[in-house]
């Protein structure tokens, strides 16, 4: 029974830099484009199920967290709405002066919660940056 390692082979297994070896197989294997690697991407899905469940269901599982990012930046860019609508600071006519009051019932930098690591979450002062985490963060407990 002949083998199917050559002298060669063996020679480079046992003197190669086994990163180098590794990335040559690598190199081997690697698709050399994009339509090669969707072929190779798709026939790995077809071939083995359990797989393409399994990236299917990671898939929905990002599609969910982002929609529940998404709600829970809605309703925290509504928290300093006036009564009518109107974000703080925005023209509304039915409020005093013509300017929105913003809400009456959460006071800039007014403490609204904590975070898993004890520091305060804050109602932003009107103006700030929704998407800067810092306008919410009060200051350390003393």
């Amino acid at each position: 029974m002949a083998s199917e390692f050559t002298q060669d082979d063996v020679n480079r297994l046992l003197h190669d830099d086994p990163d180098e070896a590794r990335e040559r197989r690598l190199d081997e294997i690697m698709p050399r484009d994009a339509e090669e690697a969707h072929a190779v991407v798709f026939r790995c899905l077809n071939r083995f199920p359990a797989v393409r469940v399994a990236m299917t269901e990671m898939s929905h599982q990002k599609q969910r967290a982002a929609e529940s990012a998404a709600s829970m930046v809605r309703l925290v860019q509504d928290l300093d709405r006036c009564e009518h609508g109107r974000h703080a600071k925005d023209s509304c006519f039915m409020c005093p002066g013509g300017k929105s009051t913003g809400n009456l019932l959460l006071s800039p930098h007014q403490k609204i919660g904590h975070t898993v690591h004890g520091r305060p979450i804050v109602v932003p002062a009107p103006g700030f940056d929704w998407l800067q985490r810092d306008s919410w963060m009060g200051e350390w407990p003393e």
